[in-house]
């Protein structure tokens, strides 16, 4: 039997601009490599102020490129903003899809 998941975060409505942000600039992607003593510097940063008991990885790593992104673009850091994620959650479904489907 399917359990959905449950909302821990309370919705927050999409107030923003960023197509005004943006403009007509062109979209640039970009890769970044972190190795693992890296990646525990990244969680170090997490915890440095003490308010923080638990974060993974992940949770460190997002925390890093939102405010990156939040002072590249002079968003006020106060702001409520949304960070989305795009996930493959074919393989907690079992039979609901195959590997190599694709779509919706």
């Amino acid at each position: 039997m399917h359990n959905p998941s449950t909302l821990k975060f309370a919705e927050i409505p999409d107030v923003s601009v960023t197509a005004a942000l943006y403009g007509d600039q062109q979209l640039v992607c970009r890769s970044f490599c972190f190795d693992p003593d890296r990646l525990e510097r990244v969680r170090g940063l997490a915890f440095a102020d003490g308010t923080l008991d638990h974060c993974t990885t992940s949770e460190a790593l997002s925390g890093l490129v939102w405010r990156a992104r939040t002072r590249a673009l002079g968003l006020d850091p106060e702001h409520r903003t949304k960070l989305l994620f795009a996930v493959d959650g074919r393989r907690r479904c079992p039979g609901a899809t195959s590997a190599t489907a694709s779509g919706s």
